[in-house]
């Protein structure tokens, strides 16, 4: 900036748009002491802009989990699932599997009196179970299966005992009422020929 030389001192050149200030006693309006530049004035309120303005935030950590992680979880819930199954409820390890296997041969036997036309029968003992149908000869055994080792099987069927009885089904699917306990699960046997498994 230029200076300029008064009365043996040196100052500076006033700015662009500068105005000496009135003389004492001097009247009308008084002028600004300094007056600022478009390009200045545009600057100072960019930066008043910036420095008030609101501050950019870092980008927050992300929550949640993630695909494989869910995925364990369902697994998990899945086996807990199959083991509570699969141990039943209320009979020991294996005694609602037997209990299933026996009503599934008791509906196929129905099943099977009924297309074929010939009488069948499941026979139950203390032992395990069989399948029998009724042919020119007599009853003849079509499927043996046995207990699994601890289980204490009981049945009330009419006709037997508590050690030994047969659930004969006829062609039209007419069926000896009755109930197998083993384990604590029961196998029910109705007049019509339902098969259904509860749990004591």
């Amino acid at each position: 900036m230029p200076i300029l030389a008064i009365g043996g001192s040196e100052r500076e050149e006033p700015p662009a748009g500068y105005e000496e200030p009135p003389a004492a006693g001097a009247s009308g309006p008084r002028p600004h002491l300094f007056r600022v530049a478009p390009y200045a004035r545009d600057n100072i309120m960019i930066l008043i802009k910036r420095g008030l303005g609101p501050r950019p935030q870092p980008p927050e950590a992300q929550t949640g989990f993630t695909l494989i992680e869910l995925m364990v979880v369902i697994f998990i819930i899945g086996i807990a699932a199959s083991a509570v199954i699969l141990t039943g409820f209320g009979g020991p390890p294996g005694a609602r599997v037997a209990a299933e296997g026996l009503a599934a041969r008791m509906v196929k036997a129905r099943d099977l009196a009924i297309t074929s036309g010939e009488e069948t029968a499941v026979v139950v003992d203390a032992g395990g179970y069989r399948l029998e149908q009724r042919g020119v000869a007599g009853w003849e055994s079509r499927e043996v299966m046995r207990w699994p080792e601890g289980l204490a099987v009981t049945m009330d069927i009419a006709g037997g005992g508590r050690e030994q009885g047969r659930v004969r089904f006829d062609s039209t699917g007419l069926s000896t009422p009755g109930v197998v306990d083993i384990g604590g699960e029961r196998v029910r046997v109705g007049a019509v020929g339902e098969v259904r498994v509860d749990a004591r």
